[in-house]
Parts: C-alpha cells; structure tokens; sequence
C-alpha cells in the first residue's frame, strides 16, 4: 500500500489504545477513489489472528437511507461478529438493538425483544 503508511499506523495506533483501555473512534473521510476503502481492508486484514476479534466497520454514504446509518452498520456487524455476548445483555440493551439493527438480531438468531 503505497504512500499511507501514516494512516495506517494511526488505525494500529488507535487499536492499541485500546489495551489502555482507552476507546476510540476514527473516521476516515475524502473524495470518492483515494483509497478509503483500501486502507480499511488492508488494516483489518493486519488483524487477522487475534488481536481484535471484535472489529466494525460502518459506511456513511452521500444518501443514508436511514438516520444514523454508519452506525446502524457497525452495531450490526458487531451483533453479527459476537451473538452470543447478547445473551448476557441487560433487556435495555437487547431492546435498543431491536430497535436500530432488528435484521442483525434475527440473523444472529436472537428473539426481537418486545
């Protein structure tokens, strides 16, 4: 990957907060076809083995179809990547979920709380 080292390493910088116990959140914005998307794989292809099991990614498109979309996206993939943590979640928790991602929910194979 040619020419975003710099990016790169801020991603793996902000990953390793992590272990700090110190969240982040990065948004990565630009013109349509300098390589956001590229950098993203290739940053969480590094991550294969381990070190992150639980890695999202939400997409803002220019027209959301719905309110809040990129992070409708990453609450989804999440539900996707660790359903059985759900089962442990407070009710509020399964109840907002229902509310925002319904679809990631059922395709976990979680009842929709009512």
């Amino acid at each position: 990957m040619f020419g975003r080292e710099a990016e790169l390493q801020l991603l793996h910088d902000s990953r390793r907060a992590l272990s700090g116990r110190r969240g982040s959140l990065v948004l990565v914005g630009g013109e349509p076809g300098i390589g956001k998307t590229r950098l993203l794989a290739e940053f969480v292809a590094s991550l294969r083995g381990g070190r992150a099991p639980f890695c999202a990614l939400g997409e803002a498109l220019e027209d959301a179809p719905r309110p809040f979309g990129p992070f409708r996206s990453v609450l989804a993939s999440l539900v996707g990547a660790c359903p059985e943590v759900l089962s442990g979640a407070e009710p509020i928790v399964r109840r907002t979920l229902g509310a925002l991602v319904p679809d990631a929910l059922v395709m976990a194979g979680c009842a929709l709380p009512m």
